[in-house]
């Protein structure tokens, strides 16, 4: 996976800017917003950004939450790299933390019950073992505290012609991306095995403008468009999922 990005990072920002999201719209400060909004992201907090790309959400935080701390993890070099660059630059080292490391070793990584917030933003879908990557996001985490999980999961259909059309689209888009697109209920059910109770799961309030992933596949030369399109073979859900045991007070 750190080879996938390594490659295309560059192919990412050219098309799409730093915020490395595909469902999402022009407006980065309103999607933002909307996570603050959604994950109740408050000032003093501790967030992790599992699979953070080259920091552009993290840096988003800090430089509108001045007591707010924000560690963000990449597997890539090449994103780790633009990452540190990019927090430099703007004046915040000390409050956004970049590191290259791999999501399925969060407990090696961080302390235990270290964050207030562990973020999985289109990331955790990369995984090629979910139980093991919510297991370290249970360990450091806070007790009472909240993992957000915004990705996309694989539409089921009754129509067995369908059902081929769609898991065809999703086996491109998993070749195309090196992902592993989950179904819902699977991911459910890694999270209450993992030690985690359900808070939420609803359609993200988000308005996507597709246009820049099909921008990133032109550069990339990574076409899934515009056959059986990802709108036909994928939904999106925000998923928010609670550790059990009482909140600590802040």
């Amino acid at each position: 996976m750190s080879d996938y990005y390594d490659q295309f990072t560059q192919a990412y920002l050219d098309s799409t800017g730093p915020f490395l999201q595909a469902f999402r719209g022009r407006n980065t400060d309103d999607l933002m917003a909307y996570y603050v909004e959604r994950c109740g992201i408050e000032d003093g907090m501790r967030i992790l950004d599992a699979g953070c790309g080259v920091g552009a959400p993290a840096a988003w935080l800090a430089q509108r939450f001045p007591a707010l701390k924000v560690e963000g993890l990449t597997n890539s070099r090449v994103q780790a790299e633009h990452a540190k660059l990019a927090i430099e630059a703007a004046g915040l080292d000390g409050r956004v933390s970049i590191r290259q490391g791999d999501y399925h070793d969060l407990s090696s990584l961080y302390p235990h019950a270290h964050f207030d917030r562990v973020l999985f933003l289109e990331s955790l879908g990369h995984s090629h073992n979910i139980r093991q990557v919510l297991y370290g996001a249970r360990d450091v985490l806070k007790p009472g505290e909240l993992v957000y999980i915004k990705d996309f999961f694989q539409r089921r259909s009754l129509s067995s012609d369908l059902q081929k059309k769609i898991d065809h689209a999703i086996n491109v888009i998993n070749g195309n991306y090196l992902y592993h697109v989950m179904q819902l209920p699977d991911l459910v059910a890694a999270c209450m095995e993992t030690g985690f109770t359900i808070d939420s799961i609803s359609p993200p309030r988000i308005v996507p403008d597709l246009q820049l992933t099909v921008d990133f596949e032109h550069k990339a030369g990574r076409l899934t468009y515009p056959a059986f399109s990802h709108l036909h073979a994928v939904d999106w859900y925000d998923v928010m999922v609670r550790r059990e045991g009482l909140a600590v007070q802040r």
